[in-house]
């Protein structure tokens, strides 16, 4: 029998204050007026709410963020974005930078280093890419609001080159308008290893507001 006082919240009540800190902008104190509960009692079922979501997630098939890297599901997406747009084709997602606000730093470094000049606030960036089914494909997550989306969407050039061939991503004019991506080496690994190699573009085209 467990002994002490009795948990302030039943798992209900842990998993919707998990599910409202995880997906809204509310700071701890507006928390603990919803649900009643002090602050360090707040943190503690959010950390403890975490740590069983990671758990339970971290191998599921659903929850995975995957990014192609045959040819035949390059080919699903790009028949879907030509099946909702006939002059496009080849394109199998979109890459976008997202900047989310945080909290303030004490300390004058840190909060010089997640500074955003163009959100005029403190941010973490984030670049994510998106398949035409609406999956995510790849996250790359809180980088310093300082650093632009072109220096944080690296790992994901990486993966371009590597995988997708002849197709591209749709993007702003946040990242490069066209061009050749890390072609020298591809051209070496061609000779090398004998695999074909393609000029990888990015294409800017305002594609991101089309619905799928």
């Amino acid at each position: 029998m467990r002994r002490g006082r009795p948990e302030m919240l039943n798992c209900r009540g842990k998993l919707g204050l998990y599910l409202l800190y995880a997906t809204s902008r509310m700071e701890v104190k507006f928390l603990c007026m919803i649900f009643g509960i002090v602050p360090t009692t707040c943190i503690k079922y959010i950390n403890e709410m975490m740590k069983l979501v990671v758990k339970k997630l971290k191998n599921h098939e659903a929850a995975k963020i995957s990014f192609p890297m045959s040819e035949t599901r390059n080919q699903h997406y790009a028949d879907l974005v030509h099946a909702r747009e006939p002059s496009i084709s080849n394109c199998i997602g979109f890459v976008d930078g997202a900047a989310i606000t945080v909290q303030c730093s004490s300390e004058i470094l840190e909060q010089n280093k997640f500074y955003n000049g163009y959100k005029h606030d403190t941010t973490v960036n984030n670049v994510l890419a998106f398949a035409p089914d609406g999956k995510v494909i790849h996250a790359t997550i809180n980088f310093p609001g300082s650093w632009h989306d072109s220096t944080v969407y690296q790992s994901l050039i990486d993966l371009v080159v590597e995988y997708i061939g002849g197709f591209y991503f749709c993007v702003d004019q946040g990242f490069p308008r066209i061009g050749l991506l890390n072609l020298k080496e591809s051209k070496e690994e061609s000779v090398t290893t004998g695999k074909r190699s393609y000029p990888c573009e990015v294409v800017v085209q305002h594609l991101l507001s089309y619905e799928f």
